[in-house]
């Protein structure tokens, strides 16, 4: 992976401080009734004890009726399947909830937290059981703008085997994003690539990960170049400037840009990362119409799909 220039960027103070950024406080977790749930929880536990944080944890449980009237529209007719499916998908909704009902009490008890629907006067780890009806992608959007994150992984069960309810929520829920691939571990942002691009949506990721920078042992900003030599010393310009602009928040970090080669931007980007032994990775997410996404070489939605390891948007 040919690497066109690398630089970091001496603090201005000697001594490392906590970043100005607010931390997250209260975090939304969204389970299934799945076996991936538990390593979900696990996950996003391991944050909120970094932040001494809340934990809501929601199962949104679809209308079935909405599905089915919306399914029959589409078959042109089949009336007579209506009740059956019907029938079926209710069945389903009561098993998937009590599978995550059952997840969230053994998760609240092995690990003894706290039951607390309010935050209280104690700084520690709690968590609460929310049950919501409705399309998961919207409910899922809506519950977030209250919240400081939203944990979510690709295999998620509400994702419904796309990234549609993924984007929903990064587009509309006005917070950052979380998404963690199958398998992740509870070790996240010990190691962390900030996917660099001289925008403000970019710009916004970085101001939403203040908290997972200011703790992490090492930050490397990577730019991705596809031009001629004059955009690269732009491009690392721009890199260096955000290393700079960090140290004045006490946090050290490299700034690296990369030529892309025979891989896509993402996939070498996240070539990049798993070189470094990355356990994060932050950046902004592009796009204002799945349309757009498409037309304009979809980034977001690459990453979205296939990252295999945790990756923090902000929209």
């Amino acid at each position: 992976m040919p690497m066109l220039s690398s630089a970091i960027i001496p603090q201005p103070h000697p001594q490392k401080m906590p970043a100005t950024a607010a931390m997250p406080k209260s975090i939304l977790v969204p389970i299934a009734g799945i076996s991936e749930d538990k390593a979900h929880l696990q996950a996003a536990l391991a944050i909120a004890r970094r932040f001494l944080a809340h934990l809501d944890v929601v199962h949104i449980r679809p209308d079935a009726a909405q599905i089915v009237a919306a399914a029959s529209a589409a078959t042109y007719g089949s009336a007579e399947l209506v009740p059956l499916l019907l029938d079926q998908l209710e069945k389903d909704a009561e098993t998937s909830m009590a599978a995550a009902q059952a997840t969230f009490t053994t998760f609240v008890r092995e690990q003894s937290l706290e039951l607390r629907e309010s935050p209280g006067s104690v700084d520690t780890v709690t968590a609460a059981w929310l049950q919501q009806p409705g399309y998961p992608a919207e409910r899922v959007a809506q519950l977030g703008r209250q919240r400081d994150l939203l944990v979510v992984g690709h295999a998620s069960g509400w994702s419904s085997g796309d990234t549609g309810t993924l984007e929903t929520a990064l587009m509309k829920s006005g917070r950052p994003l979380l998404v963690l691939p199958p398998g992740v571990s509870d070790v996240i942002g010990h190691t962390i690539v900030v996917a660099w691009k001289d925008s403000a949506e970019a710009a916004r990721a970085v101001t939403a990960a203040m908290p997972f920078l200011a703790g992490a042992e090492r930050i490397v900003v990577i730019e991705i170049s596809e031009e001629d030599a004059d955009k690269v010393r732009e491009s690392e310009g721009s890199s260096e400037r955000l290393v700079a602009s960090l140290a004045w928040h006490r946090i050290r970090a490299e700034a690296w840009v990369i030529k892309q080669g025979d891989l896509s931007a993402p996939d070498t980007l996240l070539a990049a990362a798993r070189d470094l032994g990355a356990d994060l990775v932050v950046m902004g997410a592009y796009g204002h119409s799945r349309v757009r996404e498409m037309m304009f070489g979809g980034f977001t939605r690459r990453i979205l799909r296939g990252a295999d390891l945790p990756v923090l948007m902000f929209h």
